[in-house]
């Protein structure tokens, strides 16, 4: 069983790398050593109506992606990069805000992690400056995930019901954990 605190611990101390703007304002970061993973060769769907197809519609390709042993996707939720109180970027930010945010982000180590679960917030402290505070997006409250990360397969979840949960791929239930308290303060 994985206790949800030490997952966490596993990637504090480690540099996020390859740090990218996802779709919208969605964030996505790498920790750990790279991997690298190669699709078997497939004809490619569209991700949008405005994509230009052809050739990825007639003929199959091999899609590589380069992971982390961590990965960290950062949806459905506001978020606010900050440096000493000062507003760098924010979810609802122009995009060349965020990309200069997330250049900044780039090569950090997540000191810490500081979770409210009354207000249901989570911040990332990073170790040269800065932090980046989640709170969750009443748009999405039917998703009702503040975050989401991967490693190896396993998912950990942190909902409005107070629960950290720990899934596999299939989002079956590894270890579920009430937030007991406030406040969670979790450091390298």
């Amino acid at each position: 069983m994985t206790n949800s605190s030490d997952f966490i611990k596993g990637f504090l101390g480690k540099p996020i790398w390859g740090a990218r703007k996802g779709h919208g304002s969605f964030l996505i970061f790498n920790l750990g050593e790279p991997r690298i993973e190669f699709e078997e060769p497939k004809i490619q769907k569209a991700f949008s109506d405005t994509e230009i197809r052809f050739p990825k519609d007639t003929y199959k390709s091999r899609l590589v992606t380069i992971k982390g042993d961590y990965f960290i996707w950062i949806y459905c939720c506001d978020w606010t990069f900050s440096i000493e109180e000062k507003i760098v970027a924010h979810n609802e930010s122009n995009d060349k805000e965020i990309l200069n945010a997330i250049e900044f982000i780039n090569g950090q180590i997540i000191s810490s992690i500081f979770i409210d679960s009354e207000k249901f917030e989570m911040k990332f402290n990073f170790d040269l400056a800065g932090s980046l505070t989640l709170r969750k997006n009443e748009y999405y409250e039917s998703e009702a995930e503040l975050l989401i990360m991967e490693n190896n397969g396993k998912w950990l979840s942190i909902n409005d019901q107070k629960e950290l949960k720990v899934e596999n791929s299939h989002r079956n239930i590894i270890n579920k954990e009430m937030i007991e308290t406030e406040q969670i303060d979790i450091k390298n």
